[in-house]
């Protein structure tokens, strides 16, 4: 992944990326589907049974857009 990727959804619409230490995030957020890879097994749980914390997380910048680059992105490759 590098910055600027998204993926597919199910549904159709885009999962948009987002990524904190060495996890990655997508969100899509039409229909509330995530996907996560390098995160762990407990924050994964976390994430499925309140999903609204992820959206917590992003909204306070703890995860970061792969799309929108910013100098902090230059940490993620």
């Amino acid at each position: 992944m590098t910055i600027g990727d998204n993926i597919q959804c199910e549904c159709g619409a885009t999962q948009y990326g987002y990524y904190a230490d060495a996890g990655l995030c997508f969100v899509c957020f039409k229909c509330g589907r995530f996907d996560t890879d390098g995160f762990d097994d407990d924050i994964i749980e976390l994430f499925k049974e309140n999903p609204m914390l992820l959206l917590k997380l992003i909204e306070e910048g703890h995860l970061k857009s792969l799309t929108k680059k910013t100098p902090k992105d230059e940490d993620y490759k």
